[in-house]
């Protein structure tokens, strides 16, 4: 990425009109381009962890950095904290209701998962066993808004309540953390997991899982994405790069 600094990249999202623009996240900055990559401009921050871009209104975007979550109005190019109600903590993730965008879940580092719901003005804690959880990933059920998933360290978590009450989905998975999660829109019972022991899929909306595809993946899988089609899933990898995995 030309101008970008040495560091490592955390997070990626489209953003600004029409998704025109790129934000990337990054350790100590975040970045914005919207020349496919020629030239970048970066704003020195803490470590940016996870981006999430509001649907409905493409010019703002949130960050969750080691400080604080962090909001933008202008596509990226000027920040700030928007984290009142939440412990200083790392915000390692962040996922936004598809159906109300105004409802923005973070996801922290040892303090569980947050729900705001007037666009990241003010911050409520959730309950149950994920209260001083690390939860590394989120995904919100768009066909049930009430319905979202955590990937922790312990494994995934679902509720069925805006994050007040939590239910473990262990079985069937690896020991670990869980890196990534992606709800199958068309589907909301099919839930993929990317793990240290590679992909994972459950078809009982998060409660049991099983290796997907039967030939593992040869590396920890730490992002997920469908393409247009909903056909292939993207994997992203530790270490082996990028896998096309056909879903029929």
């Amino acid at each position: 990425m030309a101008g970008a600094p040495d560091a490592a990249t955390f997070a990626v999202a489209l953003g600004g009109a029409e998704g025109s623009e790129l934000l990337v996240g990054a350790s100590g900055d975040i970045g914005r381009t919207f020349e496919h990559g020629a030239s970048w401009s970066w704003l020195s921050t803490h470590s940016a962890f996870s981006l999430a871009v509001d649907p409905s209104r493409p010019l703002v975007a949130y960050a969750g950095t080691r400080g604080a979550v962090l909001k933008s109005d202008d596509g990226g190019l000027a920040w700030r904290e928007s984290s009142e109600g939440i412990v200083k903590t790392f915000a390692l993730s962040l996922a936004l209701d598809a159906r109300d965008p105004a409802v923005i879940y973070a996801g922290t580092a040892g303090s569980g998962v947050y729900r705001s719901a007037n666009s990241g003005k003010s911050w409520k804690p959730g309950g149950g066993e994920l209260a001083r959880a690390i939860v590394r990933c989120l995904a919100v059920d768009t066909n049930a808004a009430a319905t979202l998933h955590a990937g922790t360290d312990r494994g995934v978590f679902t509720s069925s309540d805006t994050g007040r009450t939590w239910s473990p989905g262990f079985e069937g998975l690896p020991r670990g953390p869980v890196y990534a999660l992606l709800v199958d829109a068309s589907s909301p019972l099919t839930v993929f997991a990317g793990t240290a022991a590679g992909l994972f899929l459950s078809l009982d909306g998060g409660r049991s899982w099983s290796p997907f595809p039967a030939t593992r993946l040869p590396a920890a899988v730490t992002s997920l994405a469908l393409d247009r089609s909903r056909t292939t899933l993207v994997a992203g990898t530790i270490g082996a790069g990028v896998f096309l995995v056909p879903l029929r």
